[in-house]
């Protein structure tokens, strides 16, 4: 057994008003001398991220920095597996932190090698609103915990076997948006014995200045073509599960297609790429979405979204209301 526990893995590239925060939130829990690291990649930073990692670097021996050129978040979140020596890892985002007590709660239940995973609950904070949310139960299986509709697409909620990625050959694909879903889906059938956290660990911050809160026009547009990279990698890979794993491993592939396609069909996209897209959706039978999703608002944009007709009606509507 590898007497190191846990990997903490932080890609960090611009988050120097964030990192303090998210470092003091790691160092500063009590560990009862169970053995983790902490391993950061400054990706090419051009602000002070390098200074305040190394300024907690002298201060903890459990971090280990590497800085180095840009090179994108699919790359350096590679990079930081193969530099990873835990049993278990669990990758967090620099611009968000973890609650005091999540050493004390997590890393009994790890030393226990009982489960591939661990569903975390968490805070989400956006603004002035705060939105918790809560997992709970041990299921046999990711599929099990996917049938039980107990999915979202933040790497940060869950904490993995490493081994996981290392025998199944799962790897981070080069984009920039998506590359969450991307892994968790992935990873899913691979995924054994689970346990849900049902107290908030982790404190998700949104930022605008990140990829996925950036308003601008030209970001938007690689956001989206990225999205629909991950969207052709899912579905590729879907194609190849086991009937039954098909059938519920849909239900989160839809989601995520729903959400690509209400993003760039309301968002500042033009009415021709709009239609672009959903021609090779249609073409690579991707579309139609089957089965209906839950709540009456997204059954009414998926059903507009198999009949063309309806989904044009919408799109001209929204073309309005926004001059």
């Amino acid at each position: 057994m590898n007497d190191l526990l846990l990997s903490i893995l932080i890609p960090v590239y611009n988050a120097g008003e964030h990192l303090f925060r998210c470092l003091e939130s790691i160092i500063s829990q009590n560990t009862n001398k169970i053995d983790i690291e902490i391993i950061i990649i400054n990706d090419g930073s051009k602000d002070n991220s390098l200074t305040i990692i190394n300024s907690f670097s002298k201060k903890d021996n459990r971090i280990k920095v590497i800085s180095r050129e840009n090179k994108g978040i699919g790359f350096t979140r590679n990079e930081l597996l193969e530099k990873a020596k835990g049993q278990y890892i669990w990758f967090i985002d620099a611009d968000d932190y973890i609650m005091r007590n999540s050493f004390h709660t997590l890393l009994p239940i790890l030393v226990n090698n009982t489960y591939d995973m661990l569903l975390l609950s968490y805070v989400g904070y956006f603004g002035n609103t705060t939105i918790p949310k809560s997992y709970s139960g041990v299921y046999s299986s990711g599929i099990e915990l996917t049938k039980n509709k107990l999915y979202n697409n933040s790497l940060w909620s869950r904490i993995f076997r490493r081994n996981l990625f290392l025998n199944n050959s799962v790897h981070f694909h080069n984009i920039s948006m998506g590359e969450d879903f991307d892994i968790v889906f992935r990873l899913t059938p691979f995924i054994g014995k689970v346990k849900c956290i049902s107290e908030p660990m982790y404190a998700y911050v949104a930022n605008n200045q990140s990829a996925i809160g950036n308003k601008d026009i030209t970001h938007r547009q690689k956001t989206a073509n990225d999205s629909l990279k991950c969207i052709y990698y899912c579905f590729d890979y879907l194609k190849k599960l086991p009937c039954e794993e098909q059938r519920i491993m849909r239900i989160p592939f839809n989601d995520f297609v729903r959400g690509y396609l209400y993003s760039i069909t309301f968002g500042h996209f033009s009415n021709t790429y709009i239609k672009q897209i959903y021609q090779e959706l249609f073409t690579s039978k991707i579309l139609p979405l089957k089965p209906l999703p839950s709540g009456w608002k997204r059954k009414l944009f998926v059903f507009a979204i198999n009949n063309k007709i309806a989904l044009w009606v919408l799109v001209f509507k929204q073309r309005l209301l926004s001059k």
